[in-house]
């Protein structure tokens, strides 16, 4: 059958949407053309799709066809994503078609909370705390809920708001009591079947691949940023997209294309500390300019619409092949080519970009390690009690909701005792739960439903001559970059910095933004990368004896291989451990060396769990945890049983000390 005569028959069962959506005579894309006619179906899927290929409306359109036709009354379709800004860009992308349909779309974030419990649009546009409060305060619109889409989903599986819409919906399926479609959407997922099973019970598993090839280089980083501009002025590129891995890298790199390329008006920044306007008035310049340049975090790694880029630069490589694929795919997206470009500090930084960009052209991704989080737990607790406060809530009640994620009774149980000693929670008659002084306080203030992590002190930055609100900073400086330019602080009140416009020399080295500080990868990108530098299979230890040591290749990432490497030195032997790649020990048993246990491993977790703490994604509720739990969810977080299970199978394969030679040289550089 071919593709016109099948756009032909979908465009025939799509008699209400198709104009609205389509336009007369357009063509399906490939997600869209399999995608359509099982949701017209009813049938549950997973669409797995590069980005910018139509999956919201390969999801939206079959589905307001069914509302039209079924007649579908009240709340009806919950489209669920993972930031305020996608949540603006979804409801921006679709209120013109449903307008004419004569549908109503709303949003509800922080920002904008437009949606009326009292008159409920069809169709909602949401984030997963927004999903929480509107279930706790009015959980009555979901008895008319037909589907739930979850975008972006690999950006929430896996971590504590992946639990968290887990539960959620369990919560959504004991109210209603009658079966909801659930649709999971996302351009990289290595396993879709085994993350469906998470979400759905029968579903079906929907892909489009549209291998596109990408054609990369690779450029020195340098002062004025010549090189790059060299190849932006060569290529005539006119709208540009350059990744950072952190926020002060993010304005670092603004401000030196601000000052050294030819349209500086024309450089825009975005990241998480940008005020909304600003993050805003960046994606509409993007989208809209002919001319732009736009530095970014993995902020725009969602499906944010700033229109087509002619080229996408990474400084420094992402911590992940799946990242990378994020990245670049913003792109050329209507071409068969990707135009990326590597941007390198240093040797190893260019040899890792030679090896993740092969790894993606072969079409390969980290697969996912999937644990439960017991934050979210403690979290959904206070929900639920919250959500029942007038009548209290059972234990057996909350058990059975918080079961279905991998959670075993014991520990709930030791969560909520927790809970009722911290003062969140109270027991009453029959041992139904009730809200305590603690949770009354921050359910109050909205402060109950988010898993994000608050782990820092905030302060407002405005500038003094607007009064425009430019964004917030963690740490107090005189002097910092924030939009790519230099703001001199003028007064301080409270939590607001007000600022002016700086003038003079900035050396780049003022810390205002905190988090992790560098990005890192893992263990399961580690396997690929000691395959390509050593030759190794995966449960092959490349080793080299030398001067009454052995060094061992590993490539565990920074996490495993220093575990391994203290866990080695609590037996007395001299250790050092090189940057997640080697780990030199003073011994001359390699057997030994792989016999260390899971519960060596998880000892040395333990002793130094606060140094990896904010490296891991333990939820904002992982404070209100008992203390074996915390210790618990550390040691899920590091996958610790997985590290030992890689230890133990290896195989020591002796290397040259040519190829040694070249790794350290390489390493040192």
């Amino acid at each position: 059958m071919n593709e016109e005569f099948e756009d032909l028959r979908i465009k025939e069962r799509l008699i209400n949407t198709w104009h609205a959506f389509f336009s007369p005579h357009a063509r399906l894309l490939p997600i869209q053309r399999r995608a359509i006619p099982v949701i017209l179906n009813g049938r549950d899927a997973i669409l797995v799709s590069p980005s910018a290929s139509g999956k919201t409306e390969a999801v939206i359109v079959p589905l307001v066809e069914r509302l039209i036709n079924e007649k579908w009354k009240g709340m009806s379709i919950l489209y669920i994503v993972p930031t305020r800004a996608l949540v603006n860009d979804i409801y921006e992308r679709l209120t013109g078609p449903l307008n004419y349909l004569n549908i109503i779309i709303s949003r509800k974030t922080m920002d904008r909370p437009e949606f009326n419990p009292d008159s409920p649009s069809s169709v909602l546009v949401l984030t997963p705390e927004s999903f929480d409060s509107l279930l706790c305060r009015h959980s009555e619109v979901f008895q008319s809920l037909k589907a739930i889409c979850l975008d972006e989903i690999h950006l929430l599986d896996g971590t504590p708001r992946g639990d968290q819409l887990r539960i959620l919906i369990e919560r959504v399926k004991a109210l209603k009591r009658e079966k909801f479609n659930i649709y999971l959407l996302s351009a990289t997922i290595a396993n879709p079947y085994q993350m469906g099973r998470r979400y759905c019970e029968e579903f079906e598993v929907i892909e489009a691949p549209w291998k596109r090839i990408i054609n990369y280089s690779l450029i020195p980083l340098d002062d004025q940023m010549k090189s790059i501009l060299e190849e932006i002025y060569e290529k005539r590129f006119a709208k540009i997209l350059f990744f950072c891995n952190t926020r002060k890298e993010t304005e670092n790199i603004a401000f030196l294309f601000k000052k050294y390329w030819s349209y500086p008006d024309r450089v825009f920044t975005h990241h998480a500390n940008l005020s909304k306007k600003e993050r805003e008035l960046t994606e509409k310049e993007m989208n809209q300019g002919k001319i732009g340049l736009c530095v970014s975090t993995m902020t725009l790694e969602l499906g944010i619409d700033i229109g087509d880029v002619d080229a996408v630069f990474l400084l420094s490589p992402p911590p992940s092949v799946t990242s990378l694929l994020q990245r670049i795919g913003r792109a050329s997206r209507r071409s068969e080519y990707i135009q990326a470009y590597g941007v390198y500090t240093n040797e190893w930084e260019r040899k890792i970009f030679e090896i993740i960009f092969e790894l993606a052209n072969q079409g390969w991704m980290e697969k996912t390690v999937y644990y439960p989080h017991y934050s979210t737990i403690a979290q959904q607790i206070l929900s639920l009690v919250f959500q029942k406060k007038k009548t209290g809530i059972s234990m057996s009640y909350i058990e059975r909701i918080l079961s279905t994620i991998g959670i075993v009774s014991k520990d709930i149980h030791e969560i909520i005792e927790n809970l009722i000693n911290l003062g969140y929670l109270k027991r009453g008659i029959a041992g139904i739960l009730h809200m305590d002084e603690k949770l009354d306080w921050i359910a109050t203030r909205g402060m109950i439903h988010s898993n994000i992590e608050s782990k820092f002190e905030e302060y407002e930055v405005i500038d003094s001559h607007t009064g425009a609100n430019l964004g917030i900073i963690e740490k107090l400086s005189p002097v910092f970059i924030l939009k790519g330019k230099i703001w001199e602080v003028v007064n301080v009140i409270g939590k607001r910095v007000f600022v002016k416009s700086g003038t003079h020399l900035y050396s780049g080295e003022k810390k205002v933004f905190a988090g992790k500080g560098e990005i890192l990868w893992d263990f399961r990108l580690g396997i690929k990368l000691k395959e390509k530098f050593t030759g190794a299979f995966w449960n092959e230890l490349p080793y080299i004896k030398e001067n009454g040591s052995i060094i061992i290749f590993p490539f565990l990432g920074k996490i495993g291989n220093y575990l391994w490497a203290r866990a080695i030195e609590e037996r007395k032997i001299e250790v050092e451990e090189g940057g997640g790649i080697y780990i030199r020990a003073k011994t001359s048993d390699i057997e030994s060396l792989l016999e260390i246990t899971s519960e060596e491993l998880s000892r040395v977790a333990l002793k130094t769990g606060k140094i990896w703490e904010r490296f891991l994604n333990l939820g904002n509720y992982y404070r209100l945890l008992p203390p074996y739990l915390k210790g618990e969810a550390i040691l899920k977080a590091l996958n610790i049983e997985v590290i030992t299970e890689l230890i133990q199978c290896q195989k020591p394969k002796r290397i040259s000390v040519s190829l040694l030679d070249e790794l350290m040289e390489l390493l040192n550089k």
